[in-house]
Parts: structure tokens; C-alpha cells; sequence
């Protein structure tokens, strides 16, 4: 005979739908992230860049949309993993240092690097 653990399956249904909202949750902020930075520095880079000499492994300016999209869903998914481990040792310490790290590239700093 087979043994059944009542509501099991459910719980894990609800814990699946859990961390895939959760999941879509670190996914809207880090694009949103994303977006408001590429807004800031599209604004902001003038003609100075376009008219830097640049080496000739500089990669072409349709790139780096995709690229910095890609790192932002990557950081995404890296929040969200420690995310669902939020109960183990240092868990809290690693989100708190992810969280760091995404106010860190927002566009509230200040992006001194471009000349006035």
C-alpha cells in the first residue's frame, strides 16, 4: 500500500507558484533598474561619447542593450536564488549585499563620468 502525506503535492504547488511570483518580482526590478539607468545615461551622454576615438575592439552600439539586459536578468535570477534559500546560514547577508549592489548601479547616483 502507498503511503500519501495528506496536502503534500499542494503545498508544493503553492511553494512553486510562490517562487515563480517571486521570481517575476526580482525580474520587474532589476528591469526596471535597467530601463531607468539606459533612460539617465541616453539623456546624458550628449555627443561626447559618439565622438570619443575609440579602439577597434570597442563593440558596436547595438550591443550593449542586449548585453546590459542580459547582466540585468542574470543579476534577476541571482537575487532569486538566494532568494528561495532566504532560511539558510547567510542567506540574509547575501540579499542584503545583492540589494547593495542594485541601488549601487540605480539611476539616482550620480554618473560623474561624463564631462559638463
Amino acid at each position: 500500500m502507498k503511503k500519501t502525506n495528506g496536502d503534500r503535492p499542494h503545498k508544493k504547488i503553492q511553494a512553486r507558484g510562490r517562487d515563480l511570483i517571486a521570481l517575476t518580482g526580482f525580474l520587474v526590478l532589476c528591469l526596471a533598474v535597467a530601463a531607468a539607468g539606459g533612460a539617465v545615461t541616453a539623456t546624458s551622454l550628449g555627443n561626447w561619447y559618439a565622438e570619443l576615438v575609440k579602439p577597434s575592439f570597442n563593440p558596436p552600439n547595438g550591443v550593449f542593450g542586449p548585453v546590459w539586459t542580459t547582466l540585468y536578468v542574470m543579476i534577476a535570477v541571482a537575487g532569486w536564488r538566494v532568494w528561495c534559500r532566504r532560511s539558510e546560514p547567510g542567506a540574509r547577508s547575501a540579499l542584503i549585499a545583492w540589494g547593495v549592489q542594485l541601488a549601487l548601479t540605480s539611476p539616482g547616483r550620480s554618473y560623474s563620468s561624463a564631462p559638463a
